[in-house]
């Protein structure tokens, strides 16, 4: 082989390792800035989103209308009261039960929080920002605890801006609402009230009786007002920094 067609050899080589070191480092780089993309204003405003749905559903539906996002909407014999714009249905009326369970509320209210997180979301104002954002449907859990209430969502949203993109999925709020205290309190007034509904001292030997067996702090209290509706407050809400109490409340009608 001639000195000429070894040194062109050479020289193609080079070409090729120098092409080849060069795509690898502009695929690294591509690489980097998909990492590198900023998607913290989308987390935090659908995040937000969450916690304003979450409080909604339960503060303002589940909370004041007795465990039901919308009594209205559900059939017959149930019945309800309209009062200063909630629903209040009855959980005792006619010698029969109509008390929610907790594993019913709480599919209600994630199905609730799910449809106001997809229509919040929407209006982030990201286009004009330079995102392009493709999201799947919000799946929501609500979990009641002793103590707390935990509201997860998955959320499958592939973010893009410019060449960069990024995907994000996983949110959830936490809540101090001890709602399974509160609604077995709930349960345990009407139980405790139904002998003798209408005396005093029946109604202070129910409250005394339900709020020492499901609670011990003194932050929960429950009333028997207008000799028909049950509120149940838990005050702990407050106390947390949350700047509300919340308040569970029915009807009942014991028929006498």
């Amino acid at each position: 082989m001639k000195r000429g067609q070894i040194t062109l050899f050479i020289l193609v080589g080079f070409v090729v390792l120098f092409a080849l070191g060069a795509f690898i480092f502009l695929s690294r780089g591509n690489a980097a800035s998909v990492k590198e993309l900023d998607v913290s204003p989308v987390r935090s405003y659908v995040e937000s989103c969450l916690k304003k749905a979450s409080d909604l559903a339960l503060f303002e539906k589940v909370g004041k209308q007795g465990g039901y996002i919308d009594p209205k909407s559900l059939q017959q014999p149930l019945r309800y009261d309209t009062i200063r714009g909630y629903d209040i249905p009855f959980h005792f009326d006619s010698g029969n039960y109509y008390v929610p369970s907790t594993e019913r509320i709480s599919l209600d209210a994630a199905q609730f929080i799910a449809s106001e997180v997809k229509s919040c979301s929407a209006g982030g104002g990201f286009e004009v920002q330079g995102y392009r954002i493709e999201s799947g449907e919000p799946y929501v859990t609500v979990v009641f605890g002793e103590d707390q209430t935990v509201v997860s969502m998955e959320y499958d949203m592939r973010i893009s801006r410019g060449a960069s993109s990024a995907r994000i999925s996983s949110y959830s709020v936490v809540l101090p609402i001890r709602f399974l205290k509160v609604h077995s309190i709930g349960s345990c007034f009407i139980d405790e009230l139904r002998p003798d509904p209408y005396s005093e001292v029946s109604e202070f030997v129910a409250r005394k009786k339900c709020i020492e067996k499901y609670s011990g702090d003194g932050l929960i209290d429950v009333k028997f007002v207008y000799g028909m509706f049950v509120l149940v407050y838990d005050y702990s809400t407050w106390f947390e920094n949350y700047g509300k109490t919340f308040k569970y409340q029915f009807g009942v009608d014991f028929g006498i």
